[in-house]
């Protein structure tokens, strides 16, 4: 392993995401962490036992990021319509009755799939344009039984919700990403 040295530490890193992809049970991750960390610092005189620690420390990194992911797509939605204001962020898609399009809400940060009601307003919309809309978002659910799941599609890609807003439920507006994180402002640039 002298070419790829940190080979062993991406599969420890991987398999870490693998299980908190699969664990459901929750665990306190962030102390056992730190005193595995802590562990390893102690352990200078054994260099094996040492290398295995880190591995372990590693694999325990994976699994808390991926739990802190899990945790931040939770979210519930309102059961009724609500005014958003939001940015597209994807290029608008033709659908037969919608133009369909990913939406970055503006307090939140959250990205979203919207549906709105194809007309020639809609055709116009186009990436950074700020919108205001008055809907009901729904949560990330799976539409079709079988191997692929929809809703982790979804969540992979940091979507928490979609919703379908109606031609007369929407209008251009000016919006305020003061909110949103430097990446996020970023990627609509």
């Amino acid at each position: 392993m002298k070419t790829a040295p940190l080979l062993h530490i991406a599969i420890c890193l991987m398999a870490g995401i693998v299980i908190g992809e699969c664990s459901t049970v929750p665990f306190p991750l962030f102390p056992v962490l730190v005193v595995s960390v802590a562990a390893t610092l102690l352990l200078g005189r054994f260099p094996y036992v040492q290398s295995f620690a880190v591995c372990l420390c590693v694999m325990l990194l994976g699994w808390l990021v991926m739990e802190r992911q899990k945790e931040s797509l939770k979210i519930e939605w309102p059961d009724s319509e609500v005014v958003y204001e939001a940015v597209v962020i994807s290029a608008p898609v033709e659908k037969p009755k919608t133009m369909g399009m990913d939406l970055l809400l503006a307090r939140s940060g959250r990205k979203i799939k919207c549906y709105i009601y194809k007309g020639e307003r809609s055709r116009r919309l186009r990436i950074g344009d700020g919108l205001k809309i008055q809907s009901v978002i729904k949560p990330n659910r799976e539409w079709r039984s079988g191997n692929f799941s929809y809703r982790r599609h979804l969540e992979i890609r940091d979507f928490t919700g979609s919703t379908y807003v109606a031609g007369w439920k929407w209008q251009r507006a000016q919006v305020s990403l003061k909110e949103v994180s430097r990446l996020e402002r970023a990627r609509l640039h």
